[in-house]
């Protein structure tokens, strides 16, 4: 995976007070994962150090939800071995890596 690919990117987040701020930059701070972040305008740039395993991608997701990150960027993350377990948002609409499509969960009563 290219370097590049290895950040996700935050944009326009809304803080609600001076504390939501600083609770947003502490968390990044305490993610083992995270070697920095950069912003520019409205978007903060936010490096990973490695490809994200279970835990950071349970992580990232708590961080998304929290702060209202878009989580479609972590599209990039999916494999065929935690395609199962992310949220739908970010791993069912995504063909697998043979070019199959995953399972639709909506179809699982349906006769063949």
């Amino acid at each position: 995976m290219a370097e590049h690919n290895l950040q996700i990117v935050a944009t326009s987040v809304r803080y609600y007070s001076q504390l939501d701020e600083r609770a947003f930059f502490e968390w990044l701070d305490r993610m083992p994962f995270v070697s920095g972040y950069n912003g520019v305008a409205r978007d903060l740039f936010i490096a990973l150090t490695r490809i994200p395993t279970y835990e950071d991608l349970w992580e990232i997701i708590g961080f998304c939800r929290r702060y209202g990150v878009d989580m479609k960027q972590l599209e990039k993350f999916v494999t065929d071995e935690n395609r199962r377990w992310l949220p739908a948002e970010i791993a069912r609409s995504l063909p697998t890596t043979n070019g199959s499509q995953p399972p639709n969960p909506a179809n699982r009563n349906a006769k063949p």
